[in-house]
């Protein structure tokens, strides 16, 4: 009972978040431990809970909460910007790795480090599109059998991930992830109150080989590596403010 007022309050927040800018909290020392364990992200200010509205690629083939829901939190220091998701998949697919990951269950961020309002445009190379494979899931020691986590980044084409740190764990109802990114690899020196631009969308495949459909933060069509397919951003104090 505990964990659903948490949940609806966190719902509650997270409705405030789409009428401006998202908001991605300081976090205060230690920075967060890249394990999959949610427990910490629960003390943050500003989750992001995403469901039907959210499905904004393939919905008609969106079955309900159950098939792909989530919650989403965003934080940063002045070494790393840190996201993490905890998703709802009652059918984890996820068979691929390199640059097939965008064919099983995956998270997609997008990044504009030089976004302003009413920006416009395709991603140059500029603005990030980086891809969060939570591997196979599987850990019985055998290499053949086992797929790890993994980053695959899209744009700037042929960047290299190194820094990135990712760890995922399979619960009942899907999986958790959390990341790390090296502000260095953005080339973004962060301050509280810069505003970015930025998508954390979940990417859901319930057959291999295809990816089905996705939420986004973003309302409307679909639209891939697209400046106003966007959402403000803003680094904000460790009370969401």
């Amino acid at each position: 009972m505990k964990r659903f007022a948490i949940l609806v309050a966190f719902s509650c927040i997270a409705a405030l978040s789409y009428a401006g800018d998202v908001c991605c909290p300081l976090k205060p020392d230690p920075p967060p431990a890249m394990d999959g364990n949610m427990a910490k992200w629960y003390r943050n200010p500003s989750p992001i809970v995403v469901g039907g509205d959210q499905v904004t690629f393939n919905k008609a083939k969106w079955k309900g909460e159950d098939d792909l829901s989530g919650t989403l939190w965003f934080y940063w220091d002045e070494n790393y910007l840190y996201v993490a998701a905890e998703v709802i998949d009652d059918k984890f697919v996820q068979d691929q790795s390199g640059d097939k990951i965008w064919y099983g269950d995956h998270l997609e961020f997008f990044l504009d480090p030089k976004y302003a309002p009413n920006v416009k445009g395709h991603f140059t190379d500029e603005q990030f599109h980086i891809g969060f494979s939570p591997g196979n899931l599987s850990k019985t020691g055998d290499a053949l059998f086992d797929i790890p986590p993994e980053v695959s980044i899209a744009n700037p084409a042929g960047m290299s991930a190194e820094g990135i740190r990712l760890a995922t764990v399979r619960t009942e109802k899907g999986y958790n992830l959390e990341a790390s990114i090296p502000w260095k690899l953005l080339k973004v020196k962060p301050k509280q109150g810069m505003l970015l631009g930025a998508d954390l969308c979940i990417s859901d495949t319930d057959n291999p080989g295809m990816q089905e459909k996705m939420t986004s933060l973003v309302p409307g069509p679909w639209a891939c590596e697209w400046r106003e397919h966007l959402v403000p951003m803003k680094l904000c104090d460790s009370q969401g403010k």
